[in-house]
């Protein structure tokens, strides 16, 4: 039955898991309701949703280029259902933002086949990473998925490389204009500090999500690798994108002031693009059905134990 409805990409299925996400995200938020009210107390929630859905509809854009070619929604049911697990992000609406501003890097990292706009896209990949980093300094790592891309792709254009410096000045130009006319300092402009962290104070919120990214990433695996043993080699570097992906998460999860279920956002990607490639390419149906039946009810089960 899921497998029917969402082996598709119809207005519908896009319809119905946008209204559960926001059903999620409205169920989480914390209002103030005491002190001054401002405008900006209600415009900050529907900023971190307007992040949310970029995420959303630019993972689906993400499974429809040439690197992974799937028409079916699988991904993004899997995204929706899984990211409640990480629900205290939806009241970080500066993380929101910062995630989705990652995701449309993500979108053009995975287009960067195309050689002769090569130095274009490049431009946007570390433009949009750069953004993305002055909202959340510790995605400024992400920077190096700029050079692999010019590694892979056009290893032999020495302008290249200065392209990433060039967007990161450009942004940070901007940036210091916006800070300098709206604080008269430079508290805009933030640089990551990595510490680590393993502290989590026996919060059993982490336990629901850590097994739910385990089954994925037992699903994944399997799926990847099956993949990567039928894909051409110009296929194949995408698939080492997402391990790479996998292992930056990591880091991202790891290195940090606090050690938080919300900082898994960005494990949690890449696990998702894993599980949908497993999905999409099992060829026993009640497999897939079982799998996406299983997920649905954690997913929906989980929003009654928040």
């Amino acid at each position: 039955m899921l497998t029917s409805f969402f082996k598709n990409s119809k207005p519908i299925n896009f319809l119905v898991l946008l209204v559960l996400l926001l059903v999620q995200y409205l169920a989480v938020q914390k209002i103030e309701v005491e002190g001054s009210q401002t405008w900006l107390n209600y415009l900050l929630p529907v900023v971190g949703f307007l992040g949310l859905v970029v995420a959303f509809l630019y993972l689906n854009a993400v499974v429809k280029t040439k690197a992974f070619a799937q028409k079916n929604t699988y991904a993004v049911l899997i995204f929706v259902l899984g990211i409640i697990c990480f629900y205290p992000i939806f009241n970080d609406h500066q993380a929101l933002i910062a995630y989705g501003f990652w995701m449309i890097a993500l979108r053009i990292l995975f287009g960067m086949q195309d050689v002769q706009h090569f130095g274009k896209k490049l431009f946007d990949l570390s433009f949009f990473l750069v953004i993305a980093a002055t909202f959340n300094p510790q995605l400024y790592v992400y920077l190096l998925f700029a050079y692999l891309s010019i590694l892979f792709f056009s290893p032999n254009q020495i302008t290249h490389y200065f392209i990433p410096i060039l967007a990161c000045l450009a942004v940070w130009l901007i940036v210091l204009a916006i800070s300098l006319l709206g604080y008269d300092d430079t508290r805009l402009l933030l640089w990551p500090e990595w510490t680590i962290n393993f502290d989590w104070n026996n919060d059993l919120n982490f336990i629901f999500p850590l097994g739910l990214m385990g089954f994925l990433l037992l699903l994944g695996f399997f799926g990847l690798l099956a993949a990567i043993q039928k894909s051409q080699s110009s296929q194949k570097i995408y698939y080492r994108l997402v391990l790479l992906l996998l292992m930056f998460g990591g880091f991202i999860a790891v290195f940090q002031e606090q050690f938080l279920i919300q900082n898994f956002i960005y494990l949690f990607l890449p696990l998702v693009l894993m599980a949908s490639i497993w999905v999409t390419q099992t060829k026993t149906k009640w497999k897939s059905e079982s799998v996406l039946l299983f997920l649905t009810i954690l997913g929906l089960a989980y929003n009654f134990f928040i």
